[in-house]
Formats: structure tokens, C-alpha cells, sequence
């Protein structure tokens, strides 16, 4: 359900376009090879791996693609691991669209951002 809005959510965002979906991390990197997103939306935990794995085959490969975290768990938990993991953000599903559609813009402008945080340079 949560997956249906988000993609209803992104419809109607003038300068956004979800080009694909996935539920399991082989159907995320099919996705992820046929359309070649400029940003990828993950949550941490899919049938068939989690996002971590996700994040390894990514770095694995050429493509750099930004990737935001949405996750039902704490910040303070997962947050650190998933931009260690290569992650440019990590938002709180709960948190409001306006600060999805926040980090979305710093990470296409090569921000990272952490729900409650905001946007900050990489590495800081």
C-alpha cells in the first residue's frame, strides 16, 4: 500500500516520473538495468535480500545512481549504516511528503539528507 501511494504521489509531481517498481531486490535490479532512473526510491528490508544488498550490487557496478532510503525505522539506527552503504538520504516514512520532495531535490543536486536533519554536504 505504502509502495501505490508513494507511485500516486510521484504522478502527481510535475518534475518527477516513477518509470518502475519492485518488491524483491532481483526485480529492483531488473528494474534498476531497463530503465537507468536518475534516482532510485528503496526501502531497507524486500523479499528476497534487503536494501543493503541492493546498495552492494549497485556500488558493485558502473552506475552511481543516488539511492534515498524510506524506511519505517528509527533514523538514529539505520540512517548511519544506509549512507555508509552508499545511500545519498535516509527519510522516515512517516515524515511528511514535502520533506521526501526536500531530500529528493538535495540528493539530485548531490546533497546528502536525513529525515529531521535536512540536507548536508556528502562526507560531512
Amino acid at each position: 500500500m505504502f509502495r501505490e501511494n508513494l507511485v500516486n504521489w510521484i504522478a502527481g509531481q510535475q518534475e518527477l516520473e516513477c518509470c518502475g517498481e519492485a518488491e524483491s531486490v532481483p526485480d529492483a535490479q531488473t528494474a534498476v538495468q531497463q530503465h537507468q532512473p536518475d534516482l532510485v526510491l528503496l526501502d531497507l528490508f524486500l523479499k528476497e535480500g534487503d536494501g543493503f544488498d541492493f546498495l552492494d550490487w549497485l556500488k558493485s557496478g558502473l552506475n552511481k545512481m543516488p539511492v534515498i532510503i524510506l524506511s519505517q525505522y528509527e533514523e538514529q539506527r539505520y540512517a548511519e549504516s544506509s549512507l555508509h552503504a552508499g545511500a545519498r538520504a535516509y527519510v522516515s516514512k512517516a515524515a511528511a511528503t514535502e520533506e521526501l520532495h526536500s531530500a529528493i531535490n538535495a540528493v539530485l543536486n548531490g546533497e546528502c539528507y536525513v529525515s529531521g536533519r535536512g540536507a548536508f554536504r556528502c562526507g560531512a
